[in-house]
C-alpha cells in the first residue's frame, strides 16, 4: 500500500505542470512569446521594485513621480475610456493639473495596443513604469508587458507579475518587479509576492532570481533608482 501512494504521490507531481495566464492581450508583446511557458525562464533573473513619489526613500529600486490622488483621477478617466466612455468632466479636471499632461499623454497613447482595462487602480502606475523602463531595457531588443497569473496545473492562482521583462529574439525573461501605488507595509507586500513566484520557480526546477536590479541613473530624473542594497527574503530562500 504505502509503494502504491508513493507512485501515486511521484505521477502526480510529475503532471503537476506549472500554467500561466494573461490577464490582459497586450500586442507589444513578440506573437512567439504571447504563450508563458516555463521554458521561458532561463536564467537567473533581477527584480525590482516601483512605486510612486518617495518611494525610494521607503527602499523602492525605482519611484515615479506621480501623487496618489493624480493617480486615481487617472484611474477614474481611463476606467471609462478603457469601456468606451469619454468623460468630459473627468477629462477637464486632468487638463487643470498641467503635469498630469505627459502622463496623461503616455497611458492614453499605450493602453489600448497594451490591453489595460485598468480594472485597479495599480495598473496606472504599471502603465507608466513600462513606460519608463524602456527607458532601462531598449525597445529593440526588450519588450515589457505584465498581467500575469500563475499556478499549478489545475490548481488556484498562486500569484501574478505586475512587470515582466524579456528579450525578444528568445522570450527569455531578464528581469521580474512589482509596483504599488501604496506606502506603507506595500514593499513587503511586494517582496512577499516576489519570494512567491521564487518558490514558484524552484519548486519548478527553473534558474533562481540573482540579486536586486541596479538600473543606471536616468538623464532627466523622472525615474530614478536606489543605492541601497536590498536583499529581499526571496532570495535568501533560493
Amino acid at each position: 500500500m504505502v509503494q502504491l501512494l508513493s507512485l501515486i504521490v511521484f505521477s502526480t507531481q510529475l503532471w503537476a505542470f506549472p500554467e500561466f495566464n494573461n490577464l490582459r492581450i497586450d500586442n507589444t508583446v513578440p506573437e512567439k512569446c504571447q504563450e508563458m511557458d516555463m521554458s521561458f525562464y532561463q536564467l537567473p533573473m533581477e527584480y525590482f521594485y516601483v512605486g510612486r513619489d518617495g518611494a525610494l526613500g521607503m527602499g523602492f529600486t525605482f519611484e515615479y513621480p506621480i501623487k496618489r490622488s493624480d493617480a486615481t483621477l487617472l484611474w477614474r478617466y481611463f476606467k471609462k475610456a478603457a469601456a468606451g466612455t469619454h468623460d468630459i468632466d473627468l477629462f477637464k479636471k486632468i487638463k487643470q493639473k498641467p503635469h498630469l499632461k505627459e502622463d496623461f499623454d503616455i497611458i492614453n497613447s499605450t493602453y489600448v495596443e497594451q490591453g489595460y482595462d485598468f480594472s485597479n487602480e495599480g495598473e496606472i502606475l504599471e502603465s507608466l513604469a513600462i513606460h519608463k523602463l524602456y527607458q532601462e531595457f531598449p525597445s529593440n531588443e526588450y519588450f515589457i508587458t505584465g498581467g500575469i497569473e500563475y499556478r499549478e496545473a489545475g490548481g488556484p492562482t498562486i500569484g501574478e507579475l505586475d512587470i515582466y521583462v524579456a528579450r525578444k529574439d528568445n522570450c527569455e525573461s531578464v528581469a521580474l518587479g512589482e509596483t504599488k501605488l501604496g506606502k506603507k507595509k506595500t514593499l513587503n507586500k511586494a517582496k512577499e509576492q516576489i519570494q512567491r513566484f521564487g518558490s514558484f520557480l524552484r519548486d519548478n526546477h527553473a534558474p533562481a532570481f540573482s540579486r536586486e536590479y541596479e538600473p543606471q541613473e536616468f538623464e532627466n530624473g523622472d525615474m530614478r533608482f536606489s543605492t541601497s542594497e536590498i536583499i529581499s527574503a526571496s532570495q535568501k530562500a533560493l
